[in-house]
């Protein structure tokens, strides 16, 4: 349903939307790990494969959306776009890392955890570092979008203390650096991004 409302002809629904799609990625994102233990009690199984490759779907499927919005002609929709796209590149590179935030790789040390769940999240680490990958993808874009509000080129509502969409850049800037960490092509496209805005 939400899904659906991405492609409304309103620019406020389709930002509404994209917003929806973000609390959809964070639930999605919650069922794909397994809850973290109690310290007595052996891990959680992970879940089934066929759990694993539908959560996986519905993943790919809001980056497809996600995608889909940052190049949407409204601002608004383009903001929530790269909010959301934030939080899935935080997810999966906390995932690649093998971080807390993941909770992969998270074991006590102990030794109570079986092979399966070891398997499970080196399998899930090797995803999430293919997934980084393709985010480095999306630095072209996201560079534009930047370049659009520093050149001021978004609606006089977007300005705020003189600056076009302060926060917008803020979470661009974020999202390049997350990038750039990653990417070598993406992060000389990101100092170029951050030479202009210095700059403006």
């Amino acid at each position: 349903l939400v899904r659906r409302h991405v492609a409304h002809p309103s620019a406020l629904v389709r930002a509404k939307a994209v917003a929806a799609l973000r609390a959809v990625h964070l639930i999605l994102q919650q069922q794909l790990l397994p809850p973290p233990p109690p310290p007595p009690l052996p891990p959680p199984p992970p879940p089934s494969e066929h759990e694993e490759h539908a959560l996986d779907e519905q993943l790919a499927a809001l980056r497809r959306d996600a995608l889909t919005a940052l190049c949407d002609t409204s601002p608004s929709v383009a903001t929530a776009a790269v909010v959301l796209l934030d939080d899935m590149l935080a997810a999966a590179l906390a995932a690649a890392a093998g971080g807390s935030d993941g909770r992969i790789g998270s074991s006590d040390g102990s030794g109570n955890g079986n092979d399966d769940v070891l398997a499970w999240q080196k399998r899930r680490q090797q995803h999430a570092a293919a997934l980084v990958q393709q985010y480095a993808s999306l630095a072209p874009a996201l560079t534009a979008v930047l370049l659009q509000a520093t050149q001021r080129r978004l609606p006089p509502a977007y300005t705020h203390g003189r600056m076009c969409a302060p926060w917008l850049q803020c979470r661009l800037l974020r999202v390049l650096a997350r990038i750039g960490a990653v990417s070598n092509a993406a992060a000389a496209r990101a100092v170029t991004a951050i030479d202009v805005v210095v700059r403006a």
